[in-house]
């Protein structure tokens, strides 16, 4: 167990990443959930749930590319991890009705948990296919940091509808169900973790909530600019 003059630093460090992070929003003009914007685009993502608090910030220079920097703070730990990210479209297809893309996502850099200073490696394809009502998504990732974990895998799939069609620059909602699937944790309840969440975009902007079966909240959000 973490002691309260422990975890003190870590909540100050958790709300220093999350305010940085805000910050970079301010000011900033269609916004689409994904790890590639468009050439000359940069996007601001952060994702907070049961298990971590990410910031990555990331460049496109092409729309099938793009390159960044990321920051991970663990809530179960004092692990951090602090690294640069490629992502790769690999393979898109749009049709009148509907778009389906794949991604491969590599991440590389620094793991710290004192008194252990390793380099991390993560691997992870994500793919996703929607139409302007349903959105079906799956992600599998590996990762492996040597002395601070004997490697793991992690898989989430997520199913969503919108309950109306918006038309441009309107604001959109989706209800989504994700199911997150942690095999190498020790306590089963915790190896299959679902979280009911609403999603909202308006042109740059984009804004999830959930709760999860574990009693943890869920709050990601993205800016393009």
């Amino acid at each position: 167990m973490i002691s309260s003059k422990q975890s003190k630093p870590r909540i100050s460090r958790m709300a220093n990443m999350f305010l940085a992070g805000f910050l970079l929003i301010v000011g900033m003009p269609l916004l689409e959930a994904r790890p590639v914007s468009y050439a000359g685009g940069w996007t601001v993502m952060q994702k907070n749930n049961w298990e971590r608090n990410r910031l990555h910030v990331h460049y496109s220079p092409t729309v099938r590319n793009s390159l960044g920097a990321t920051a991970e703070i663990y809530r179960h730990s004092d692990r951090e991890d602090y690294g640069l990210q490629w992502n790769r479209l690999l393979y898109r297809r749009n049709t009148r009705f509907s778009q389906a893309n794949l991604y491969l996502k590599l991440n590389g850099g620094l793991a710290r948990l004192d008194p252990f200073d390793e380099p991390f490696l993560k691997a992870e394809v994500a793919g996703d296919w929607e139409t302007r009502r349903w959105f079906v998504a799956y992600s599998a990732m590996g990762k492996y940091a040597d002395a601070l974990d004997d490697g793991s895998f992690h898989q989430t799939a997520r199913l969503g509808v919108a309950p109306y069609v918006a038309g441009f620059g309107s604001l959109h909602t989706w209800f989504m169900l994700q199911a997150g699937h942690h095999p190498e944790e020790t306590h089963s309840e915790d190896q299959l973790i679902l979280t009911p969440l609403v999603r909202f975009f308006k042109g740059p902007y984009l804004l999830e909530l959930g709760w999860s079966s574990n009693d943890e909240v869920l709050l990601n959000w993205i800016v393009r600019f």
